[in-house]
């Protein structure tokens, strides 16, 4: 009996394990099947798709000054920003994505005595550290909200502009310091350790030092005139990696300051800023170097005005953020991807063309960015007092349709007008969505801009950092080397913008023209512009020297060759009493126009005899840049201009 229930035992439990596998199968197979091939699956559709994705962006307005410093936690749960209020903050990540109005859980007891440039927290989360414009660092215990270290040399009087913990070490804290590198111990904090390297770091400022994430032994140092290069800290003399020994680096890159550098999450690569020119991208792997060109358009990219640091979303994606208030994010080819070298000799490069991604919605420049892996969302800040949150995913009072600001000098009125006529347009788009029942949940203008005095748009400040004509001149170009070359660029283009601002296809066209021809190409090319509208302006643009000048004979008694003049026999007689307009402007070297009066008791015309190499496709050119009909079809007309042959292509 015992034996036969022992039989029969086993049996039941067997069918009711069947059972209960078969209806777990069934409820991972629902699971599976909702989760995986919903189109709207949080797990099909978790990571971020910068390039195809619709994003929102949810303004966190609680500072009182601009936010200069991000930084998540190494957990990702908490965030924290500092700026010109002089007072770090921590926020939960997500109260900060779910509240309509969410408050800081820190606030630093505190108050630095400049502008906070830089932000770290510990390896544990339990203590941050900030540095400020002046030198100062402070580190705070978060929970009890007391300054546990402070550490204020007179020898350190510089701005921090960055802190780096070390990814293992609980106690070792790399601080840059614009005059030097320190690491500081949390044993001895008063006594910093400064880090001596080479002179191959070059001058200038330092605008960071990092430690790698898989191998701390080795430091990203990036000096301004140095630029980035990585160093072993037991061996600083020289360095690991020379920046100038991967290929596709160009070799004159003088005058384009760096600012900052990071590493990308596996240490495989790393990013650099540059002023006034394109960032550059580092794959350790193939040893090669890319340089990230952006659109070129009015409103690209342009590094110029702040200090503004770089973030990788990947290893082989990157973004920063622009003069022009867009966030630019760029995608580089892999390490075992075929990439062609553009230009020659020295000036090999290997070049991203465009960005797949720009982000808008800042009334201002965004400097500082910082991603969140495990939240999958991704934070600025920087002029403005508030900081933004963006996510391809509907947050709860975000928008999607950014609140536009018009720059200093582009609106009529005064600056208080001007916000009345934002306001105004923003309450009738909100109307018409408020009628298609698509508010809900969107913040208003009133949510955006709304509540306390202290912390709403400070617009001067904004304007203050709005980038004007003048300042568009130093629009980046890698291009263009020598400095003389560059305030030649910078004049040229700023007559250029004034003669033809309406027209704004035809600004772009010179524009683009004008980087991209050679100085000497333009003075033959202007030989066939339209002289009457034309020919005063694009010389008095070039500035060209003497010496850069085609001498021309001006003696009208010599000899011309008449046989290359057609068309041009027969003249009216009432022409005798007309003087040349040209001989007016004889005290200009560039005046080029042709003297075609004729006198009655003259037996023959006489005519310059010129040369043009190879003008006529580029001729052609500059007639549909300035939409103009071509000269030639008129030369039978009353213009000045008489009919120019040029040699065929």
């Amino acid at each position: 009996m015992i034996d036969d229930g022992d039989d029969e035992m086993p049996a039941e439990d067997e069918e009711m394990q069947r059972t209960s596998k078969k209806n777990s199968v069934k409820i991972e197979q629902h699971l599976f099947d909702r989760e995986c091939w919903n189109g709207s699956s949080v797990v099909r559709n978790y990571n971020v798709d910068f390039k195809s994705d619709v994003f929102c962006q949810k303004d966190i307005r609680e500072h009182t000054g601009c936010v200069n410093a991000l930084r998540f936690s190494h957990g990702e749960q908490l965030l924290a920003t500092g700026g010109d209020d002089l007072q770090s903050r921590i926020w939960k990540v997500d109260e900060l994505m779910l509240r309509k109005n969410p408050k800081p859980d820190f606030l630093a007891e505190k108050r630095h005595t400049s502008n906070i440039f830089s932000l770290e927290f510990d390896l544990e989360d339990r203590f941050i550290y900030s540095g400020e414009h002046r030198g100062a660092v402070y580190k705070h215990d978060i929970q009890t909200n007391q300054v546990i270290s402070s550490l204020k040399r007179s020898d350190v009087r510089s701005s921090a502009y960055n802190m780096d913990h070390h990814p293992s070490d609980s106690h070792l804290l790399a601080v840059t310091f614009a005059n030097q590198v320190c690491f500081l111990d949390n044993r001895d904090f008063k006594h910093p350790i400064q880090f001596k390297t080479s002179r191959a770091a070059g001058g200038g400022d330092f605008y960071s030092a990092e430690f790698h994430p898989e191998s701390p032994v080795l430091m990203l140092l990036n000096a301004e005139d140095g630029g980035p290069n990585v160093f072993d800290r037991r061996n600083p003399s020289r360095p690991v990696f020379l920046r100038n020994k991967f290929s596709g680096i160009r070799t004159d890159t003088r005058g384009h300051g760096y600012m900052g550098a990071t590493w990308s999450p596996s240490g495989n690569q790393f990013m650099v800023l540059r002023k006034l020119s394109s960032p550059l991208y580092f794959d350790l792997i193939s040893q090669r170097c890319f340089t990230l060109k952006p659109a070129r358009n009015r409103n690209g990219y342009l590094n110029m005005k702040t200090i503004k640091s770089m973030i990788f979303i990947d290893d082989y994606t990157v973004a920063t953020g622009s003069d022009h208030w867009g966030i630019h994010l760029w995608q580089v080819p892999r390490a075992h991807e075929d990439v062609p070298l553009v230009g020659e000799d020295r000036s090999q490069q290997y070049i991203v063309e465009k960005e797949i991604r720009v982000l808008r919605g800042h009334r201002s420049i965004p400097n500082q960015l910082r991603f969140s892996k495990h939240n999958q969302i991704l934070v600025s800040s920087g002029v403005e007092n508030s900081f933004k949150i963006w996510s391809n995913r509907r947050l709860p009072w975000s928008y999607d349709i950014p609140f536009v600001r018009k720059k200093n000098g582009e609106y009529d009125g005064t600056m208080e007008e001007e916000q009345a006529r934002e306001k105004e347009e923003r309450r009738i788009l909100e109307d018409a969505l408020d009628r298609d029942s698509e508010m809900e949940g969107r913040a208003s203008y009133d949510d955006v801009f709304g509540g306390n005095d202290q912390t709403s748009e400070q617009r001067d400040t904004l304007e203050h950092f709005d980038v004007d004509e003048d300042e568009m001149m130093y629009a980046m170009d890698d291009e263009v080397d020598s400095d003389e070359e560059r305030v030649l660029m910078r004049r040229g283009i700023n007559e250029i913008m004034g003669h033809f601002r309406q027209d704004e296809d035809l600004h772009e066209r010179i524009l683009h023209m004008y980087r991209h021809a050679q100085r000497r190409r333009i003075h033959e090319l202007q030989r066939e512009i339209d002289r009457e509208r034309l020919m005063a302006e694009l010389d008095d643009i070039l500035g060209l020297n003497d010496d850069d000048e085609v001498d021309e004979d001006e003696n009208d008694d010599d000899d011309d060759d008449e046989d290359e003049v057609e068309g041009e026999d027969e003249r009216d007689n009432d022409e005798e009493d007309n003087e040349d307009d040209d001989e007016d402007d004889d005290g200009r070297d560039n005046d080029e126009e042709v003297n075609d009066e004729e006198v009655n008791d003259s037996e023959g015309e006489n005519e310059e005899d010129e040369e043009f190499d190879d003008v006529g496709a580029d001729y052609d050119f500059f007639q549909m840049l300035f939409n103009q009909e071509d000269s030639d079809g008129d030369s039978d007309g009353d213009s000045g201009d008489e009919g120019i042959e040029l040699p065929e292509d």
